[in-house]
């Protein structure tokens, strides 16, 4: 499949930015297509990528990039992963792959900042304000938190996120490290396990 390079411009206020959606296989969610659409009103469709390993011609529309080559590029990780969540193996592996295989996409195309959503998140306003701000003040990312009032645990989660190119390759680094480091990691393993959320999020920052 074929994918187009950002054109960048010294021009950022009127510089689009990608918005990526990650599709691997072919078990779709009904709504799929709508919340392409959707992107594509507030932030123009040349700005919609779809990466996928299947069913290309469902997303001609859109700028559709062929993952199959990426989704083996995880083998070091592959090596390094142990499995300890209460979720299958399939979709909890998956959640740290698809970091793997943003970053390869990012690299071949030369994109320095990039918004990620899943694949039910709608997009209801253009973004390029929001990436004007985050460069202009030295961000090189954010993500939604949640900060429960009631009691002492924060959420952080990546479904709908901006990113610039070295953050991600630093969080890869960071990922594939604590799984390498068992010191770390056995001591993460057991913060988790006691439910101890707050303790965890600091080996994040």
């Amino acid at each position: 499949m074929s994918s187009s390079i950002i054109a960048q411009s010294s021009d950022t206020a009127n510089t689009k930015y990608p918005i990526f959606f990650l599709q691997v296989g072919s078990n779709r969610n009904s709504f799929l297509e709508k919340v392409f659409q959707q992107a594509a009103v507030t932030n123009g469709i040349e700005n919609v990528y779809i990466l996928t390993d299947t069913d290309f011609d469902l997303y001609k529309d859109y700028k559709c990039i062929d993952i199959t080559k990426y989704i083996n590029n995880n083998s070091e990780f592959d090596k390094v992963y142990q499995h300890h969540s209460t979720n299958s193996y399939q979709f909890e592996k998956s959640c740290f792959d698809r970091w793997f295989i943003l970053k390869d996409v990012v690299q071949e195309l030369n994109i320095p900042y990039f918004f990620y959503a899943d694949c039910d998140v709608l997009v209801l306003r253009d973004l390029t304000p929001t990436f004007n701000y985050m460069i202009k003040h030295g961000y090189e990312g954010a993500m939604t938190f949640v900060d429960r009032e009631n009691d002492s645990i924060s959420i952080t989660s990546a479904h709908s996120s901006f990113w610039g190119s070295e953050l991600l390759n630093e969080f890869c680094d960071f990922t594939y490290n604590t799984y390498t480091d068992s010191h770390t990691f056995n001591k993460l393993l057991k913060d988790t396990v006691r439910g101890n959320f707050t303790a965890t999020t600091m080996y994040l920052t």
